[in-house]
């Protein structure tokens, strides 16, 4: 036992069964947890600036976007971020974790932010330099009143979920509700250019399918983000990106007849009949 252990020891002699209790259990807790490893870059500019620049080539055209000035773009900022984030967690792998972060991290954000028809720097180039990019999202403000037509639907929280005192109580979501997030978090870092291929609507709240995208959205983000490793990156791909691509596509999107930002009646819903009553006895 060294001097530290008999100093600790000493100090809570005379506390409480329940302290005493408390203490060792935290110390229990605490004794093996491995240091938290120290990034190998301080910040996402010094990542994209030494390591991330050099390794990318990209024939500069008219149908590459970059943006010398990325950290203009909000969006460009995100997706680096994330691979920044991925990057540091996934090289400490010295098997497969740099193969798996080019495959998986690397190659779907580049192409993403390389590409003129969805980048923020759509408007950019690498030999014109940074252009301001496409208009954030626009969104009109839910009517007071609105009440999410799943609310019926959801589950109610499991009070007792966090009893066992190992288990860490989750921590509350940032926004408080769909609407919240797709007005201050969704729509600022989003752009997409405005034209007869893009579909969206600032009413999104008046299409059902929207909702339950954007929510789903929405709860995906607020787990997500929660991991400061591959969270953000695993979201952006697996989750912004084909839901969005979904909605502003004018051939799926339940915006489709909402082109330039003008709210107009969604297509009509599926025609469904009742079966025989009894059809499903047989």
């Amino acid at each position: 036992m060294t001097d530290l252990d008999e100093w600790d020891t000493a100090l809570y002699a005379d506390a409480s069964p329940d302290v005493r209790g408390a203490h060792k259990a935290a110390k229990k807790k605490a004794k093996g947890k491995p240091a938290k490893p120290q990034p190998k870059f301080v910040s996402v500019e010094h990542w994209v600036r030494d390591y991330l620049a050099p390794m990318v080539t990209q024939q500069a055209s008219r149908g590459t976007a970059w943006c010398p000035q990325w950290w203009q773009h909000a969006e460009g900022i995100l997706r680096l971020e994330a691979l920044w984030r991925s990057w540091e967690h996934l090289h400490r792998d010295g098997k497969t974790g740099l193969s798996a972060w080019l495959r998986d991290h690397r190659d779907p954000h580049m192409t993403f932010l390389f590409n003129q028809d969805v980048s923020p720097f759509t408007n950019c180039s690498v030999t014109g330099g940074h252009k301001d990019g496409p208009a954030p999202l626009l969104v009109h403000e839910v009517p007071a009143g609105w009440t999410h037509p799943d609310e019926h639907l959801r589950e109610p929280e499991d009070e007792d979920e966090t009893d066992d005192d190992d288990k860490a109580a989750p921590p509350p979501p940032q926004f408080p509700d769909v609407q919240s997030w797709v007005t201050d978090w969704l729509a600022p870092v989003v752009t997409q250019q405005a034209s007869n291929r893009t579909a969206w609507c600032p009413q999104w709240w008046q299409h059902l399918e929207a909702i339950r995208r954007l929510d789903g959205l929405w709860q995906s983000w607020e787990h997500l983000r929660l991991d400061g490793t591959t969270g953000m990156s695993v979201w952006l791909r697996d989750h912004r990106d084909p839901h969005m691509t979904f909605l502003f596509d004018t051939s799926t999107s339940p915006f489709s007849n909402c082109l330039f930002g003008q709210h107009r009646e969604p297509p009509a819903a599926l025609v469904v009949e009742a079966a025989p009553a009894d059809w499903w006895s047989a």
